[in-house]
C-alpha cells in the first residue's frame, strides 16, 4: 500500500493567532513579523490581515515600506513557540484520524499539521470524507486550512500553499497525478533558496514545470547541493519522514492586555474563556 498522508495546511494562522491573542476585530489593518527579537523598521512581514492586504501592504515588505502604504498598520511579533503552541491544538484534532501525526520544527514559519492516514481513511468514509471532516473541525477552531491528502508532507504543503483548491477546502492527489500537479506551482512551492528563485525569475523560470524542462546538468549546479532531493520532489517523489511530536501532557493557556485592568470582572470573563479552550482541548484528546 502507497503511503498517503494528509496535510492540514493552515495559510493565515500567524494573523489569525494575533487576531485572537489580542481581541482584535477581523478587520484590523495588521502586519505580522516572526520570531525577531525587538521591533525595527527593517523587520519583513511574514503575513498580513486582508485589511491590511486591500491597503497595498504586502508579506515581505519591511516595517517601513508597509507603514508607507498604511499609515494606520498595526505590527505584532509572533514567536515560534506561539505558533507551535497554538498547532497543537489542531495537532489533537489529527491525531484522532491516523497512526502518525506531527508539524515541522524546522525553517520557516509552521504552518502544517500532517498525519498519515494510510490505511485508515476508509474507516472515515474515504479519503474525501475523511478530509472534509477533518477541514470542518479545524474551520470549528477558527482557522482556515487547506486540507490535502496525497504521498508526501512536503509536496502536500507545496499543493496545500501554492495550489489550487476545491471550493470545500480540500484537494485528494493520486500518486500518478503529481508530477502535473507540482509542475504549474511557482519554484517558491519548493524548499529553496530566495536567491536561487531570484535567479531562475531572471531567465523567465518561474514555474516547476518550467525549471525541469532546462538542461539537468546545469540545473543541478544551480541549485546545489540539495540538487538530487529537489528534483525528486519537483516530480512528485516525496521520501520525506513524518516525525511524530507528541503535544506535552500539561495544558497551558494565558491572555494579555495592552492596558491595565480595572475590576475582577474583566479577569473573570478572560478566565472562563481560557477554561472553555483548555477544556476543548481536553474534549479533542478524549481526556474528557
Amino acid at each position: 500500500m502507497s503511503r498517503r498522508i494528509d496535510a492540514i495546511v493552515l495559510p493565515h494562522l500567524l494573523s489569525e493567532w494575533v487576531l485572537d491573542k489580542k481581541k482584535l476585530p477581523p478587520k484590523t489593518v495588521l502586519g505580522v513579523v516572526f520570531e525577531t527579537q525587538r521591533a525595527s523598521a527593517h523587520d519583513k512581514l511574514a503575513a498580513v490581515t486582508p485589511a491590511a492586504h486591500r491597503l497595498g501592504v504586502r508579506p515581505g515588505q519591511t516595517a517601513a515600506e508597509a507603514h508607507a502604504s498604511a499609515a494606520d498598520l498595526r505590527i505584532e511579533r509572533v514567536t515560534r513557540e506561539d505558533l507551535e503552541h497554538e498547532l497543537e491544538g489542531v495537532l489533537d484534532i489529527a491525531a484522532r484520524y491516523g497512526s502518525l501525526a506531527g508539524y515541522s520544527r524546522e525553517g520557516r514559519a509552521p504552518d502544517t499539521v500532517w498525519v498519515d492516514v494510510s490505511g485508515s481513511a476508509e474507516l472515515f468514509g474515504g479519503e474525501a470524507a475523511l478530509a472534509l471532516e477533518i477541514q470542518e473541525r479545524v474551520r470549528q477552531l477558527g482557522h482556515a486550512a487547506r486540507v490535502v491528502i496525497a504521498s508526501g508532507p512536503v509536496v502536500e504543503r507545496a499543493l496545500g500553499s501554492f495550489g489550487p483548491i476545491n471550493p470545500s477546502g480540500t484537494r485528494i492527489v493520486e500518486e500518478h497525478e503529481l508530477p502535473a500537479a507540482l509542475g504549474e506551482l511557482p519554484l517558491a512551492a519548493l524548499p529553496l533558496e530566495e536567491d536561487k528563485i531570484l535567479w531562475f525569475s531572471r531567465l523567465g523560470i518561474l514555474t516547476i514545470a518550467q525549471m525541469l524542462a532546462l538542461p539537468a546538468a546545469e540545473t543541478a549546479v544551480r541549485l546545489g547541493r540539495q540538487s538530487s532531493r529537489l528534483f525528486e520532489l519537483a516530480r512528485g517523489r516525496d521520501t520525506t519522514p513524518l516525525v511524530a511530536v507528541v503535544p506535552p501532557r500539561e495544558l497551558e493557556a494565558s491572555q494579555d492586555w495592552d492596558d491595565p485592568v480595572e475590576g475582577s470582572s474583566v479577569v473573570l470573563f478572560a478566565a472562563r474563556g481560557l477554561l472553555s479552550k483548555l477544556s476543548a482541548r481536553l474534549s479533542r484528546r478524549g481526556d474528557v
